[in-house]
C-alpha cells in the first residue's frame, strides 16, 4: 500500500455522543467508526490508532535513522544483530 492511498492525515475523534467515537481524516470523511455497543475500551482503541497513524513517518523516519547508524557497526557484534530486527520492522512497517 502506497501511502498516497491513505486517508489524509491528521486522523482525529469525534465523540459521537451515545453512539460511539468515530475517526475522521483531514478533510472530515469517516475513517473508522465504532458501533453503538459503547464498549468502554472503544475510545481507548480509537486513541491509540490515531496516534500510531498520526505517527507512522516520524516513528519509520527515527527507526531508520536508528538503522543506519546501527549498519555502521562491525558485523557480528550485538550492536549489528540489532540493526538486522530493526530493518526487519522498518519493511514490515512500509506501506
Amino acid at each position: 500500500m502506497s501511502a498516497d492511498k491513505t486517508s489524509p492525515r491528521p486522523w482525529r475523534i469525534v465523540d459521537r455522543g451515545g453512539q460511539g467515537p468515530v475517526v475522521i481524516d483531514k478533510d472530515k470523511i469517516p475513517v473508522v467508526a465504532f458501533d453503538m455497543r459503547q464498549v468502554p475500551q472503544d475510545m481507548a482503541n480509537a486513541k491509540i490508532a490515531v496516534k500510531a497513524v498520526n505517527n507512522h513517518d516520524d516513528l519509520l523516519e527515527a527507526a531508520q535513522m536508528a538503522y543506519d547508524w546501527l549498519s555502521q557497526c562491525h558485523e557480528g557484534t550485538h550492536q549489528a544483530e540489532i540493526a538486522g530486527e530493526l530493518l526487519k520492522a522498518i519493511k514490515q512497517a512500509k506501506y
